[in-house]
């Protein structure tokens, strides 16, 4: 990793559902974007997946944000739940991933 002065490292979360038969409660199947802190963001993919992703934390440390995955995943099926409880998702594939950018 460089070393800059005006780095920022955080790190990100998300999750893809497997395929879901009915999405129709979804309106449009718009993309979501939550701007509060931290954000989620939620989409469809054509074979009728759920991506949702956010809940950014400051952390460079990959040993902190594995230790968080279990609870973040957990959070953003919260999330979807909230939004579309009539949707029962599945988790299909788990990430966390550095951001990393000078400013």
């Amino acid at each position: 990793m460089r070393n800059e002065k005006n780095a920022t490292i955080s790190t990100t979360y998300t999750l893809t559902t497997k395929p879901i038969e009915n999405l129709n409660t979804w309106d449009q199947r718009e993309l979501i974007w939550e701007t509060a802190r931290p954000y989620i963001y939620m989409r469809t993919t054509n074979d009728n997946r759920i991506i949702i992703g956010g809940l950014d934390e400051e952390t460079s440390n990959p040993l902190e944000r594995d230790s968080k995955m279990k609870h973040k995943m957990e959070l953003l099926r919260e999330e979807i739940n909230k939004r579309f409880p009539s949707i029962k998702t599945e988790p299909d594939f788990e990430v966390a991933a550095f951001l990393w950018w000078i400013s």
